[in-house]
């Protein structure tokens, strides 16, 4: 197919949630900063409703870097030249629109991430 088969893909693992950080809590960060960080690791193949900057940026980042290779990783890296919270959207879409694809369970994480996006993008217009 044209779906990228590779474990790393992050069509193939946004249900999939990030182990428990073990010692990152440790870091001298400050407790807003420390926070953030934690949010936007943790949260960065599933997305979440609330979302700040940095944790799209992340949520992004990790989706849409050199070494992904499905169809419409092109669009959505255009996308976030343009404008953060769409191409969000259009990752989130796709995603679920994949897990359907494939019959598996969708995080409900990604689902509250993508209505809270839609929410905010409407109410902005």
């Amino acid at each position: 197919t044209a779906w990228s088969t590779a474990p790393a893909s992050p069509l193939c693992a946004p249900w999939r949630r990030c182990e428990p950080l073990d010692g990152l809590e440790a870091l001298p960060l400050p407790s807003p900063a420390h926070q953030e960080l934690l949010d936007a690791v943790s949260s960065h193949t599933t997305g979440r409703a609330g979302m700040s900057p940095l944790e799209k940026v992340v949520f992004l980042a990790d989706a849409i870097e050199p070494g992904r290779s499905y169809p419409s990783v092109t669009e959505i890296r255009q996308l976030a030249e343009e404008d953060l919270d769409l191409a969000c959207i259009c990752m989130l879409e796709r995603t679920i629109e994949y897990l359907k694809l494939k019959e598996t369970d969708i995080d409900s994480d990604t689902i509250l991430a993508l209505e809270d996006l839609q929410k905010q993008k409407s109410g902005k217009r």
